[in-house]
């Protein structure tokens, strides 16, 4: 980082195999701390979003910023294309593949009220494997 800035493309950033997926860890790489940010990228019929429903109060917004991903969301099918925001509450089932090849989606994350607490595989404490 130069004078308290970093201009990235996602293309830059490697990908670390996480549950079956190919997640790009954006917080880890650009050193951001607020709240949880990262971004998938999967070939056509690749996982994008690893299947899982959250407990932890956490709501999850989804950014389809290339390509076209086939989410499943509290049981129910949508079709989005790069420009596409999905927002999905803690305890809803979550789950999406890609479209075409070359499908990022990007995510934002963290809990209402309280400040974000890296943990887990979005510190990189933990092997991602």
């Amino acid at each position: 980082m130069s004078d308290g800035y970093q201009i990235l493309s996602l293309d830059e950033l490697e990908t670390a195999s996480h549950r079956g997926s190919n997640l790009i860890p954006v917080g880890h790489a650009l050193g951001f701390r607020p709240a949880g940010v990262n971004a998938w990228k999967a070939a056509a019929g690749g996982q994008l979003i690893p299947p899982h429903e959250g407990n932890s109060g956490i709501e999850k917004l989804y950014v389809v910023v290339q390509g076209h991903a086939r989410f499943t969301v509290g049981g129910e099918e949508a079709e989005a294309r790069a420009g596409t925001l999905v927002f999905v509450a803690p305890q809803v089932f979550r789950t999406a593949v890609a479209a075409e090849d070359d499908t990022v989606v990007f995510v934002a994350d963290g809990k209402v009220g309280e400040a974000f607490d890296a943990a887990g595989w979005d510190s990189f404490e933990t092997p991602l494997a």
